[in-house]
């Protein structure tokens, strides 16, 4: 098997990260797979109407204030979704996130592939730049991610039914998911493959 190097955070990119890998591995080897690439992504049939949010990320500054995420229960409830949980890894426990949703049912997977069972039988996950988002979306689930100060363009979370919603604050991200969900985004009739284009 071929060998390539690539540079894990390359300087000023112009381009999504996976193209810039996709690029360098070709240039290095006489793979040329990208464009099948995104076709490999799993569809998703969800096992339940629940809805999971994952308020944090390796990084707080990330993330919208925890408000925020709490109050989109309401939202999520009132198109239908029957329950909303929130999933609290260590870096949200370590910031008291289990305080602020003391209230709130919240779920803190032990394992990658626990985390993996929870998001395979939900209808719809909301999230930040992070891991929980990248993996969320591979999988297929319909997931809306929100960028505060990352660059979706780069950093974007890829996968069959993935909408980036760049969020400076939480009014701007509140009615990009609002408009999102009226627009059937969640429902299975949603037909679009991807809003990821290469």
């Amino acid at each position: 098997m071929p060998l390539a190097v690539v540079d894990p955070i390359p300087e000023d990119p112009k381009n999504h990260i996976s193209r810039i890998y996709a690029d360098s591995i070709s240039r290095q080897t006489d793979w040329s797979g990208l464009e099948n690439l995104f076709a490999g992504f799993p569809a998703h049939v969800p096992a339940s109407h629940y809805s999971l949010i994952h308020p944090g990320s390796g990084g707080a500054h990330k993330c919208l204030e925890p408000g925020f995420y709490s109050g989109l229960s309401r939202l999520l409830l009132s198109h239908g979704f029957e329950k909303t949980a929130y999933i609290l890894g260590p870096a949200e426990i370590e910031r008291g996130l289990g305080e602020r949703f003391a209230n709130l049912e919240w779920i803190r997977p032990d394992s990658v592939t626990g985390l993996a069972d929870w998001l395979s039988n939900a209808a719809l996950y909301i999230g930040n730049d992070s891991g929980v988002s990248h993996l969320s979306a591979f999988m297929g689930i319909p997931s809306i991610v929100l960028y505060t100060v990352t660059d979706p363009a780069v950093w974007g979370a890829n996968g069959r039914r993935v909408l980036r919603i760049r969020a400076g604050d939480p009014s701007e991200a509140e009615r990009g998911i609002a408009e999102a969900l009226d627009s059937g985004f969640a429902e299975e009739s949603f037909t679009e493959e991807t809003r990821f284009s290469p």
